[in-house]
């Protein structure tokens, strides 16, 4: 069996989209991970162009890694279809007349390291001081659920907090304003749960927030974060990994097959 991994982004045409998933790239491959490839959703490569390439040169198995925050209609649905698979718990698929293998991660976002990396990064509550989480939301569910992960972890810490998703629109961002008001803030870091977060785009949300709390910290996106790519390398199958300073025995210069 011959295992690849794909990092599937949601827009090759966004640069710093690309630029993340090939820092990840690299990120796997220096940790001894093998045959990887960046497939896209819009943009280009497609991943049924990359999955096709793939089989070719004899991969029969993939780790499909949605490179998003949260789940969705995206993840759960419009991705998992364009590779071939009914839903992100297809297991199987035919490809040259045979049964290949399809492993489709969950999102890197709700991993639960990640969640407490971010809270612990915040440090002590300071008096007056709330945290607004933004994300771009889902007409599914699990996209609140798991930004509510994220906020229940940071209230945990002591912070008041509270969530929005901006694609609901300014009705949304006006109930999170209203209950940190409610909480006694007075100052606001905006930590955006997106892999890349447009400030221009979303200005008029930022100018919002600004207009109830002053100045406002734009924080850097969860995906900045370094264990954003531990959580990646968390969801490549173990037993498609090679270790990549162990690959030649100290005396035989043959490299494991």
């Amino acid at each position: 069996m011959k295992g690849g991994t794909i990092l599937l982004i949601r827009d090759s045409n966004d640069p710093s989209e690309l630029s993340l998933a090939e820092k990840a790239r690299s990120y796997l491959e220096d940790k001894g991970v093998l045959n990887i490839r960046i497939a896209s959703h819009k943009g280009f490569p497609p991943i049924a162009e990359v999955m096709d390439s793939m089989f070719e040169e004899g991969t029969d198995s993939f780790a499909i890694i949605p490179m998003l925050i949260s789940e969705g209609r995206l993840s759960t649905w419009i991705m998992p279809k364009e590779a071939g698979i009914p839903d992100n718990c297809g297991s199987w698929r035919m490809m040259g007349g045979q049964d290949v293998a399809m492993r489709f991660s969950t999102t890197p976002g709700v991993d639960r390291d990640l969640m407490d990396s971010v809270a612990d990064s915040l440090g002590e509550p300071e008096k007056g001081t709330g945290i607004l989480l933004i994300h771009y939301g889902s007409g599914l569910s699990m996209a609140a659920k798991n930004i509510g992960m994220y906020a229940d972890r940071i209230s945990k810490r002591g912070w008041p907090v509270s969530y929005a998703a901006l694609s609901k629109g300014p009705e949304e961002l006006e109930r999170a304003v209203r209950e940190l008001s409610e909480k006694g803030v007075s100052k606001v870091r905006v930590l955006p749960a997106f892999i890349h977060f447009d400030e221009d785009r979303y200005r008029w949300a930022l100018d919002r927030v600004g207009r109830s709390f002053g100045a406002v910290e734009v924080l850097e996106p969860v995906s900045s974060r370094e264990e954003f790519l531990r959580a990646i390398e968390r969801r490549v199958p173990d037993e498609w990994r090679r270790r990549a300073l162990d690959d030649f025995h100290p005396l035989f210069p043959i490299r494991y097959l």
